[in-house]
């Protein structure tokens, strides 16, 4: 916890020294790992608490899914991020990631948390929002083959 608390205050210093105003500083956090030793949600929950006293802007979470259970406790049925927008109470807002595919999950998304960021999607699909702000959401590519990866310009063994 030490490491990213220095990166973070080093970040915040600099940002000081040379940016122009306003430039926002973030962190980005994978909230759980299957492996152990690894990240618990307990961890998580630990170093957002530290997170509360820096001056960062925004915490962007980043799963597989929006609506995950936790990895590692397969009896709990609370939502990792829910539980993560509970322990950030409003002091910095909340991005999730995270198998947002459709508008309405999107929306969805939306109700609960602060943000939602595009994963995949956005890459497949660089024109994903201004489709849906036109209702053009039947022109969104939902699922792409090897051969419209490399249109893209996207090699497929990176999704």
């Amino acid at each position: 916890m030490r490491f990213p608390l220095a990166v973070i205050e080093e970040a915040t210093q600099v940002i000081k020294q040379y940016a122009e105003k306003p430039f926002l500083l973030g962190y980005r956090i994978s909230p759980e790992e299957i492996e152990k030793p690894g990240i618990t949600l307990e961890d998580t929950l630990e170093f957002i608490d530290r997170l509360k006293e820096t001056k960062i802007d925004y915490l962007h979470v980043s799963q597989g899914d929006v609506w995950r259970t936790s990895l590692r406790d397969q009896n709990s049925s609370q939502i990792v991020n829910e539980v993560i927008r509970n322990r950030v109470a409003g002091t910095f807002p909340l991005i999730v990631v995270g198998s947002v595919k459709t508008p309405q999950e999107a929306e969805k998304a939306c109700k609960s948390f602060d943000m939602v960021a595009l994963g995949h999607e956005s890459l497949w699909e660089p024109k994903w929002v201004q489709k849906v702000e036109n209702g053009d959401e039947s022109a969104i590519r939902y699922s792409v083959s090897k051969e419209d990866l490399i249109d893209l310009g996207i090699q497929p063994s990176y999704v």
